[in-house]
């Protein structure tokens, strides 16, 4: 189980579980209001959950692409 931290992301406060250290765990939220604020300064009248789904897209694009270089690099070995 994990630690319980609070946070706010472009006004939003919420808890979150993390097993990470709590300063990388502030970092990663500051990653993601980042990012989201990218998105909703580009249409500031998007609603919140909109940006949230983009953003969510975004990362997860990030991430498919992260894994499937690695699988590449993987398979070189």
């Amino acid at each position: 189980m994990g630690e319980i931290i609070s946070v706010e992301i472009l006004g939003n406060k919420m808890n979150i579980e993390t097993t990470m250290k709590k300063d990388e765990a502030i970092m990663v939220v500051q990653f993601v209001e980042n990012l989201m604020k990218e998105i909703k300064n580009k249409n500031p009248y998007i609603p919140f959950s909109s940006v949230a789904t983009i953003a969510a897209l975004n990362l997860a694009e990030e991430i498919f692409i992260i894994t499937k270089k690695i699988k590449e690099l993987e398979s070189m070995v």
